[in-house]
């Protein structure tokens, strides 16, 4: 899938005496970000590859180091096609980007 991965390279190719082939092909998987708002402010971004653990990020603290989210705060999802309810946590980095903001509720 194209959209979770780029091409590194490959490996040149020799044909063996009985037809076969082996092509080493490298990839490197995709980085996607999370943007977190508050009162309408951007307050972290986080970027990383899909599929990396981001437990450790959790709870949010602003990028600025002043604010840590960690009163049980929601996270309402905004162009996901993942997620579609708030939520508290994510243990692994999705493989799209899009918004988290604050949820009042």
């Amino acid at each position: 899938d194209t959209n979770l991965w780029t091409f590194v390279n490959a490996d040149t190719v020799t044909a063996n005496p009985d037809g076969s082939t082996v092509m080493n092909v490298y990839l490197d998987r995709k980085t996607f970000t999370l943007t977190f708002k508050a009162n309408n402010k951007t307050v972290k971004t986080l970027t990383k590859k899909w599929g990396s653990n981001i437990s450790s990020h959790w709870p949010v603290v602003s990028d600025d180091g002043k604010t840590t989210y960690d009163d049980g705060q929601r996270w309402k999802p905004s162009g996901s096609s993942t997620y579609t309810q708030v939520l508290v946590y994510i243990e692994t980095m999705p493989a799209e980007s899009f918004t988290l903001t604050v949820d009042s509720k």
